[in-house]
């Protein structure tokens, strides 16, 4: 990554006010923690400083000071949402994109290579912002070489502009004539080195490390290290979520809407399995119907609360089609969804009411060994506390089949699967000119061996001694064989999968 920048939507929860009140535009606007008269005043726009009004003041003496004053709470659920619209479209710009944590409206950007999509960086910065002002947000744009200077240079731009550094020296130089208000030093730090004259970040930078830890403390400290150079940190980009959605296509128009529904549902169910898997759960499900002849329709089912339950999110489906009939015959049509994480008691519910016919299975069991005679037709493999391998499980009868009970969320794993009875291996493997091969040609040689690992006991009968190892081939098969040293031959005891 040879570009780094940094976008700052300043004020985010106040430019969220405003979005959220168009009515207010022109007027002195604030944020306040509550609505009512001992609310603190957290954010204030340009017309409310003007005003005299400044955060940090209660809202009832701030209003009688400013009766033009227009104030408001913004939940916290509402910044995430902001964050999240903007995190959305910062994507159609670059495909590595982090938040900042703690700073609502602030992200870092890889703008390696967008001159190559765009004319240059200052287009593709430009671009940026345009696409934001489109969505209502004001922002400014740093492209620098560091995290803290592109940082640092958003904040001074305060969303007026962008800025594009074309070597480190220029980005250094800029940054330094930065304010330490603008950088996140707490406001004790920055009045304490106001009386001693540093209130710039070169002058910030010039103070010895060692001293600003023992005086002003560890977040002053972090601060110095990050501005340095000396805790700068690679992109930690957050993964783009996968949407989730199921489509069908209709081989016929349909335009009745109870056959509609039971051409959604399955749709619905298999959607609402994969948010059980993610362990979220729907609150809004948008259903598209592509109309023969006609344009396509888009309905947006919200729920009254968040649900995993296939029988809510049919009825609301139901209702809408049988109030508002397509126009036309649908002949393609799928459903998406909006989701939040799931409670604990809702993926409980959806874990206690799997799709397998646990009756159908014990039928099937009936049916086996009726037909091969014995109860030991159906066996499950239970562990065994042996020191050999394949003495560490066995096999016990089988009467019914249970419902998974996992312990918890489900992690991938490699399976070892291994023979009952080891295969003999080529003796000495490794000295011939086409190297180790295990599985022939087609797998190649072993091209690694992983071990050894020791496994010995049967002392009191045969002695059993054993070097297990994995050994990779070139094909990419990883095989688990061992050396026997009692019989001094390989054997091969199974593959990894």
């Amino acid at each position: 990554m040879d570009r780094l920048a940094c976008v700052d939507a300043p004020a985010l929860a106040l430019q969220l006010l405003a979005l959220q009140h168009p009515a207010w535009v022109g007027l002195p606007i604030a944020v306040v923690d509550a609505d009512k008269p001992q609310g603190l005043v957290l954010e204030v726009n340009a017309a409310a400083r003007a005003g005299g009004i400044a955060a940090g003041m209660r809202y009832g003496p701030a209003l009688s000071l400013l009766p033009t004053l227009r104030a408001a709470p913004v939940a916290p659920e509402a910044i995430a949402l902001g964050v999240r619209d903007i995190f959305d479209r910062l994507h159609q710009f670059s495909p590595d994109v982090e938040p900042v944590t703690g700073e609502p409206g602030v992200f870092w950007l890889d703008a390696g290579g967008m001159d190559r999509l765009f004319a240059s960086l200052e287009e593709w910065s430009q671009a940026l912002r345009e696409d934001l002002k489109a969505l209502g947000y004001v922002t400014a744009v740093a492209v620098g070489f560091r995290r803290f200077g592109s940082y640092a240079a958003a904040k001074a731009l305060r969303g007026r502009q962008a800025v594009v550094f074309e070597s480190e020296a220029e980005e250094t130089a800029y940054v330094g004539r930065v304010p330490l208000r603008l950088v996140g030093l707490p406001p004790n730090v920055q009045d304490a080195l106001a009386k001693l004259g540093v209130q710039l970040v070169a002058d910030f930078l010039a103070l010895p490390a060692d001293g600003i830890a023992k005086r002003f403390g560890h977040e002053a400290h972090q601060l110095h290290r990050f501005a340095s150079g000396e805790l700068e940190l690679p992109l930690s980009p957050v993964p783009v979520e996968v949407p989730v959605v199921e489509r069908a296509t209709l081989d016929w128009g349909e335009q009745d809407s109870q056959r509609l529904v039971f051409v959604i549902k399955p749709l619905v169910d298999r959607l609402l399995a994969r948010l059980g898997e993610r362990a979220e759960a729907l609150v809004a499900l948008k259903l598209e119907l592509d109309l023969d002849g006609a344009s396509p329709r888009v309905d947006d089912i919200r729920l009254a609360e968040p649900t995993l339950a296939s029988i809510r999110v049919m009825e609301l489906v139901r209702l809408r089609l049988e109030g508002q009939p397509p126009a036309a015959p649908v002949c393609g049509l799928a459903v998406s969804a909006s989701v939040v994480p799931a409670t604990s008691e809702q993926l409980r519910i959806f874990a206690e009411a799997p799709k397998r016919d646990l009756a159908a299975a014990a039928r099937a069991f009936a049916r086996l060994r009726a037909a091969f005679g014995g109860e030991e037709v159906v066996v499950r493999a239970v562990a065994r506390n042996r020191h050999l391998p394949e003495g560490g499980y066995a096999w016990e009868p089988l009467d019914h089949l249970r419902p998974p009970q996992p312990a918890g969320e489900a992690q991938g794993a490699l399976v070892r699967r291994f023979l009952a009875e080891p295969e003999p291996l080529p003796t000495n493997p490794l000295r011939g000119p086409d190297g180790w091969l295990v599985r022939g040609l087609a797998a190649g040689p072993v091209e690694r061996l992983a071990g050894p690992y020791r496994v010995s006991g049967g002392w009191w009968r045969a002695e059993v001694e054993r070097d297990y190892y994995f050994a990779e081939t070139r094909r990419g098969d990883l095989l688990w064989v061992f050396w026997d040293r009692g019989r001094r031959r390989w054997f091969l005891h199974g593959e990894i999968l």
